[in-house]
């Protein structure tokens, strides 16, 4: 008898869970006018970034620049601006860091100094790209190096390695490197592009 009463409930118990439960819920329907479209505008704000610092910060900065006592002398000749940074204590650095330090401080003293040179009218591609979409071939830039020699310089487009002077394709020619972006030369037009940025085309 007990083992019919437990059947019975747990046929009970089973019915229970597989019986469905619906709720109506009464929901408004409202039909509205279907809306117009108008063309998107760029909505691309440029940030502060990539506008130059000021002359005037870092000559400020650079008249606070103190030198502790005990300090190595770079080897080599060093021009009037660099003497500054020749007294630069470099016995914090490891031995391998320090010596990186010097040769790029006797590179730059070697150099002959550049006029300085007014900012480029390079178009930001980032900031016009509705311009150039379809018109400027796909470009991958996967690796970009610069460096103060010229010749080191290079970037890697679509899987090839291109150096300043090179053409990327038939209509465009790598114009110079920059150590943020690269400036190419398209239909007569130089725009410049940031490193390691994936134009589509």
């Amino acid at each position: 008898m007990t083992y019919q009463r437990y059947e019975l409930v747990q046929l009970e118990v089973a019915n229970r869970q597989t019986e469905p439960t619906t709720v109506q819920v009464d929901a408004p329907l409202e039909r509205l006018a279907y809306p117009e479209f108008q063309d998107l505008q760029p909505t691309f704000v440029e940030s502060g970034l990539d506008e130059p610092y000021p002359e005037e910060d870092v000559t400020a900065l650079a008249d606070n620049i103190v030198a502790p006592p005990a300090t190595i002398q770079a080897s080599g000749q060093q021009s009037a601006s660099n003497k500054a940074l020749g007294d630069l204590d470099l016995t914090q650095l490891s031995p391998e860091l320090a010596l990186r330090v010097q040769a790029i401080m006797r590179d730059q003293s070697s150099e002959p100094a550049t006029p300085s040179t007014p900012t480029s009218a390079a178009v930001p591609l980032t900031q016009h790209s509705d311009r150039y979409q379809g018109q400027l071939p796909a470009l991958n830039f996967q690796m970009h190096a610069f460096s103060s020699n010229e010749q080191k310089r290079w970037i890697k487009v679509n899987g090839v390695e291109y150096r300043e002077g090179d053409m990327l394709t038939p209509e465009v020619k790598l114009e110079s490197i920059k150590p943020q972006s690269s400036v190419i030369i398209f239909g007569g037009e130089e725009i410049e592009i940031p490193a390691l940025y994936d134009w589509k085309g």
